[in-house]
Parts: structure tokens; C-alpha cells; sequence
């Protein structure tokens, strides 16, 4: 059989059903003879033209003959799964701490190891999870340890359900096909931004532990880690909800806003670095400009859907870039902690409502804030603390006019409690204020800066940490035993690159 072969960039009209073939023809300027097989591999919209968008595929080939000489055309292999050394565990019961995507894809793995995972996070499910959210975006009652950013599914599961991955590794195609096997849509598989949207992913989520509980994985909601004991280098026990406990290995899927158990971490003397984010404005415009702006008057949103947008550029000496496109959504009160204010952006899978918003933020570094482990994490802090208001309501500001280009009139949006008019200028430092204000006003064309309202502060991009850890065992470099894995350990940037640390990291392990 015929090798096949990856050809990009094969354009094709916004039509429900597509000639794949018609367009490769065209693309390459063959007949349709010269393909043995064509497989949709990847496809994204093109919207560099208003009013005439395309769909732009990646497609897997097989020719007839031999494969033509084009720059759009290369061999595939299929992504392999990376060497690692094999992790021995005689414990059945394998404690994971966090049940976001890192810790609920490494309980899968330990699961399909011959493990029983016994699974601790300190928020509650997703049904008693979302209840306590919607009070809070409600009135403004906050509670600390079950929240947008703690409980079942992890911060992931009040946001865009976005399921966009840098780089599909052997590990994030695994993911997706397990997503699908518990009730995602195929097409996560094939779409360059794929999303589930909240409530996508809440019933995802339900699923995945419905089926870890059938094979013997344990929960355990409102259980906090509270201490660990490392002895000789190696972690000898830990303390969850004032009990002692000694488990053979332990999983650490905290998200990037488990603070409290990051300066544990750091008073116990396991090895911690700062690491790069970001911080900046959630940026909220109406749907109905964004579509217009982007897609044109004339486009068939039945088949594009609302329109999205990525913005990036270089300001002050620093990047500057929108994050976590929320089309058809809401900006969302995300505090974890009663003195904070923070925001983010979330909707459902249909993507309806009469918003779209979505992060604008400036890239952060420890000439910013310091390079001690814990500064970028004061730095977070700090800012949330500029921001709070009484009940949560949200600082906010027309783009305009923290930019300087107009005075800019609306202020409405989406953001529940409330949102209070105010000067922005004061939340960051003069630097990535200048960074911001620059980039604005370079995407300014067409009333894009103008229309918009920015809402304050967008700080959780990332964790401001990582947990170093060796590359073989995957553990710790300061406590073995101990497996930091996902985006608050600092090695993952979104539900699917987190999802597939903690599943690289449970298929280690080997009972013996």
C-alpha cells in the first residue's frame, strides 16, 4: 500500500459539503485519478477576506503513484509515543491530588495500568461545583475551595471547553480519541479550534468518572492537601483533610491556582522555579461587530459559526497577544481567593449569546517581578488585589479610552455581579501598560480597539511556577514519589496539553 502523505493548505469555498477531492485536483493540478485515498486530517477557516471565507484543509494522501514535488506536500508518519522509563508501583491505590484534566487523564491511565486511583481534590463535582458558581456570579458569594478555578474538571470546565493543543503528540491524539470515546463530537479530532464548551465539557467530565468509579477509582470531594513529609529525598507521607496518609506514589494535578499548596511545597523545600506569563484585560465587544469585522455582512454564519479572532504583535519589547477567544460568551467572575478579583471568558458548545470576548494580555517575566520561586505568584496576588471591589464587581474601561484614541460611549457586557467604571491605568505596571496601550492601538483599524470594553484583571494565563521534576521518572528532582504533572506544575497551557502530561505520566507506571 501507498504511503501516505500530508498536503496542507488545500482551499476549498464555505459549502456544507465540500469536494475534497475537486479542491486537492485543483490545489496540485492533477486529476482526480492520480489520488488512491484522501483523508480529512485538519481543518480551520480562513478569514483573511471578509465576505469570502474558505475552508483551509490538511489532508492525508495516498497517490496512485508517486507523490508530486510541492512545497504543500510531505511524508506522515503517525506521532509515536516518546521513550520514558517504566515506573514500578506495588500500592494498588495510587493517591492523585486534582481532578482537572491532568489529574482525571492520569487516573484513566493508572486505571487502564491495573491501578484503582484514589482521587482528592478540594472543590466539589461538577453538579455541586456549578451550583456554587452560579451563586457567586449570582450575588458574589465566593466560595474559596469550590469555585471557576477548583473542583471536578478543573478550571477548564467553566470556560470555552477549548481543545486546541500547540503540538498533537502521540499523548494529546490519545486524548482527543478519548474524549470522543466518552461522548465529544468527532470533529474535535479534525478541527484546528475545536471546543466543547461548558456544557460540553461538564457532561464529558461526568462521564470519565462514572466510568473511573466503575473500575474501582474513589473520589473524594471537599479534600484538601493540607502537608507533605519528605524523609531522604523521598515523599513519606501527607496530611488531606487532618489525616495522615503514606500512599505509595502521588500525583500532583493542582491548577495554577492552588497557591496555598505551591508555598507549601516551597516551606517543605521541594524545587521550584518562576517561570513567563502573561496578565492583561478581558476585551468584550458585541457578537454581532466581531462578525461583522471579521466574517462580513455577507458570510453564512450557519456554516462558520460566530466569528473568531487572534490577534498578536510586539510592544514595549514584550509580546502581546489574545488569549482564550470566547465567541457568543460571557466574561466571568474567576476568584479563588475572598481579596482578589479576577476574570475570564466562557461559553456553551452552541456559542449564542450576544458577546464575544476574549484576553488580551502582555507577556510577564521575572525582570518584572523577581526570580525567586514564589515572586511571580506575588505578583498574580498583587494584581488581584488592585483589582477587588466589593462583592466582585469587575474594573472596567472603555478600550478607548485607556488607549487614548476616542472616549468611547458603551458600557454594557456580559460580566456578572457587576462591573464598576474606572481607570484602568492604575491595575499593572507603567511597562506592561505601555505594552498593552500599544498593541491596541495598532489593532485599532476599523473601530476594533473603539468598540471594545476591557474588564479587569486577567491574570491566571498560566501558572507563574514550575515544579521541576526529572525528564525519565517524571517525578520530582527534590521528592521522589511525588508526580507534578499538568498546567499548575507548569508544563501544560490548556486542557488538552494538560490532560496529556498527566496521561503520560500515569502510563509510567507498572503494578508489580
Amino acid at each position: 500500500m501507498p504511503p501516505q502523505t500530508l498536503v496542507r493548505n488545500v482551499m476549498s469555498p464555505l459549502v456544507s459539503e465540500p469536494d475534497l477531492a475537486m479542491a486537492l485536483a485543483a490545489k496540485l493540478r492533477l486529476p482526480s485519478s492520480a489520488f488512491e485515498h484522501i483523508e480529512l486530517h485538519r481543518r480551520s477557516i480562513d478569514a483573511r477576506h471578509r465576505n469570502r471565507l474558505r475552508y483551509n484543509f490538511t489532508l492525508l494522501v495516498r497517490f496512485s503513484g508517486a507523490s508530486p514535488a510541492h512545497p504543500d506536500v510531505r511524508p506522515w508518519n503517525a506521532p509515536q509515543p516518546e521513550s520514558q522509563t517504566s515506573v514500578s508501583l506495588t500500592d494498588p491505590h495510587p493517591y492523585v491530588i486534582g481532578a482537572g484534566p491532568a489529574g482525571l487523564f492520569a487516573a484513566l491511565a493508572l486505571v487502564e495500568r491495573g491501578f484503582a486511583p484514589l482521587v482528592f481534590d478540594r472543590g466539589d463535582s461538577i453538579e455541586e461545583r456549578a451550583a456554587s458558581v452560579e451563586r457567586f456570579r449570582a450575588d458574589g458569594t465566593l466560595d474559596p475551595d469550590s469555585n471557576v478555578q477548583f473542583g471536578e474538571g478543573g478550571a477548564g470546565a467553566f470556560s470555552d471547553g477549548k481543545l486546541t493543543a500547540r503540538g498533537r503528540n502521540h499523548y494529546a491524539c490519545e486524548v482527543y480519541d478519548k474524549l470522543v470515546s466518552f461522548g465529544a463530537p468527532p470533529e474535535i479530532a479534525i478541527d484546528a479550534r475545536p471546543h466543547l464548551g461548558t456544557d460540553g465539557m461538564r457532561a464529558v467530565v461526568s462521564r470519565i468518572r462514572a466510568w473511573l468509579e466503575e473500575r474501582g477509582c474513589r473520589f473524594f470531594w471537599r479534600h484538601r492537601l493540607e502537608d507533605i513529609t519528605i524523609c531522604d529525598g523521598r515523599l513519606s507521607s501527607v496530611s488531606i483533610n487532618g489525616e495522615k496518609h503514606s500512599p505509595g506514589a502521588l500525583v500532583l494535578a493542582v491548577g495554577n491556582a492552588a497557591r496555598d499548596t505551591f508555598r507549601l511545597l516551597h516551606d517543605r523545600g521541594v524545587e521550584l522555579q518562576a517561570k513567563p506569563f502573561a496578565v492583561g484585560f478581558r476585551l468584550e465587544h458585541t457578537q454581532a461587530f466581531l462578525n461583522d469585522y471579521f466574517y462580513g455582512e455577507r458570510n453564512d454564519f450557519a456554516l462558520s459559526g460566530p466569528a473568531v479572532y487572534r490577534m498578536a504583535t510586539k510592544s514595549g519589547g514584550r509580546g502581546v497577544y489574545s488569549f482564550c477567544m470566547c465567541p457568543g460568551g460571557e466574561v466571568i467572575a474567576a476568584a479563588s481567593q475572598l481579596d482578589g478579583q479576577v476574570v475570564n471568558g466562557m461559553s456553551a458548545s452552541m456559542r449564542g449569546g450576544a458577546w464575544g470576548n476574549a484576553a488580551i494580555v502582555a507577556q510577564v517575566g521575572p525582570d518584572d517581578f523577581g526570580g525567586a520561586p514564589l515572586d511571580g505568584l506575588v505578583f498574580q496576588e498583587a494584581i488581584e488585589r488592585r483589582c477587588y471591589r466589593q462583592g466582585f464587581a469587575a474594573p472596567a474601561q472603555a478600550a478607548a479610552a485607556f488607549v487614548g484614541v476616542g472616549r468611547g460611549v458603551r458600557f454594557a457586557g456580559s460580566y456578572r455581579p457587576a462591573i464598576v467604571r474606572e481607570d484602568l491605568s492604575v491595575v499593572f505596571p507603567r511597562k506592561v501598560n505601555a505594552a498593552l496601550r500599544g498593541a491596541l492601538r495598532r489593532w485599532d483599524a476599523r473601530g476594533f480597539t473603539r468598540e471594545g470594553l476591557l474588564l479587569a484583571a486577567e491574570t491566571r494565563t498560566s501558572s507563574p511556577l514550575r515544579i521541576m521534576r526529572r525528564e525519565q521518572t517524571r517525578d520530582s528532582l527534590s521528592c521522589a514519589g511525588l508526580y507534578p504533572v499538568g498546567e499548575g506544575a507548569g508544563y501544560a497551557g490548556g486542557i488538552i496539553s494538560s490532560a496529556a502530561d498527566g496521561l503520560r505520566t500515569g502510563l509510567q507506571f507498572r503494578r508489580t
